[in-house]
């Protein structure tokens, strides 16, 4: 028993994502390779093949053991780090799918697929296309950057545009009326 150590950095060999379990391979054992070990684990995240983990070997003379999950190296260090940052990738290449809050200023940014989504002093920033299937309730100021597409009814205690505004395919600022006379009046 004194040959065994309690903690082991290894890498993932294998990967069994319905179980949640990996087999783990000690270089330093001479590339012995575990039995499926479990995850310590509150969330569903599971490494790729070739990661660095560590796993805790229980005392007990049995050949249990836990993955405790990675660990950072040279080769997988944080792409953020500082005091006060929570952030957590959502895929092994860091900066594609991932949540960042920060205690500094109290923000909170979601990235994934292409859409940036800041929150931060009561202000909700999108920062790419949105599309919403259902009600959208606004109780403040709604501001809208580029095109604006809505498929339903809007209701607004006022609304106002630099661009053009265009409902039922009729241009709010290219429109004509037909006077009584016959006259056609001019864009409004």
């Amino acid at each position: 028993m004194s040959e065994m150590r309690v903690l082991r950095i290894g890498k993932i060999s294998s990967i069994n994502y319905e179980k949640g379990t990996a087999r783990v391979t000690y270089e330093d054992r001479d590339g012995s390779t575990t039995i499926e070990l479990p995850f310590l684990a509150w969330e569903y995240w599971m490494p790729k093949i070739e990661d660095r983990v560590v796993t805790g070997h229980f005392t007990n003379g049995t050949t249990g053991a836990v993955i405790l999950g990675p660990l950072w190296h040279d080769d997988n260090r944080p792409i953020e780090g500082a005091e006060g940052i929570y952030r957590k990738e959502y895929e092994n290449e860091q900066g594609a799918a991932y949540e960042r809050y920060s205690e500094r200023d109290k923000s909170l940014k979601i990235v994934a697929g292409g859409v940036t989504l800041t929150l931060q002093g009561g202000t909700l920033t999108v920062s790419g296309s949105m599309s919403v299937s259902g009600n959208l309730a606004v109780s403040g100021d709604l501001t809208v950057g580029g095109k604006a597409t809505v498929a339903g009814a809007v209701a607004a205690a006022s609304a106002s545009t630099t661009g053009d505004m265009t409902a039922g395919g009729i241009s709010a600022k290219s429109h004509t009326h037909t006077a009584p006379y016959g006259e056609t009046t001019g864009p409004h």
